[in-house]
C-alpha cells in the first residue's frame, strides 16, 4: 500500500510478524554495517553477536524521539576494517544510508502504531532554536 509521501510501506501482514529492528533494516535495505552504525550509540548492538541474534526490538528504537534518532542517524559511523594498532577505521553514513536510518526508524514506529512522520523537520527545528 502506498504511504505518505510516496513511501512504500510493507504490508500490515508482514509488518506484525516483525519484533526486531534487524528485520525492518532487511526489509528496507539497509547493510549490517548500518544496522551496526545505527544501533550502536544507543546501546543497542552487541558486539561479537550476528545480525539475526541482536536483541535491538523494535519498539525500542521505535520509543526514541524524533529529535535524538535523527541525531544519532546524522552522527552515525560505518565500520570500514579492523582496528589498526586500536584504531577502527570508520566513515560517516552517506545520504542514501541516512535515508534508509530513517526510514527504519519510521517503520518502526508504524510497527508499535505511533506517529510515523518523517522526524527531519523535527530535527531542523530543534536545531534552529538551537
Amino acid at each position: 500500500m502506498a504511504g505518505d509521501g510516496g513511501v512504500q510501506w510493507p504490508d500490515q501482514a508482514a509488518l506484525d510478524t516483525w519484533n526486531r529492528v534487524h528485520e525492518v533494516a532487511a526489509w528496507v535495505g539497509g547493510s549490517e554495517a548500518l544496522t551496526t552504525a545505527i544501533l550502536t550509540p544507543l546501546g543497542a548492538w552487541v558486539v561479537g553477536q550476528p545480525v539475526a541474534a541482536q536483541p535491538a526490538r523494535i519498539r525500542d528504537l521505535a520509543a526514541i524521539t524524533p529529535v535524538t534518532a535523527v541525531t544519532t542517524f546524522r552522527g552515525a559511523q560505518i565500520v570500514m576494517g579492523p582496528a589498526v594498532q586500536g584504531v577502527v577505521p570508520t566513515r560517516p553514513i552517506n545520504l542514501i544510508e541516512l535515508a534508509q536510518a530513517i526510514l527504519i526508524y519510521r517503520v518502526c514506529r508504524r510497527r508499535v502504531g505511533a506517529d510515523d512522520a518523517d522526524p527531519t523537520p523535527v530535527w531542523d527545528a530543534a536545531q534552529t532554536a538551537a
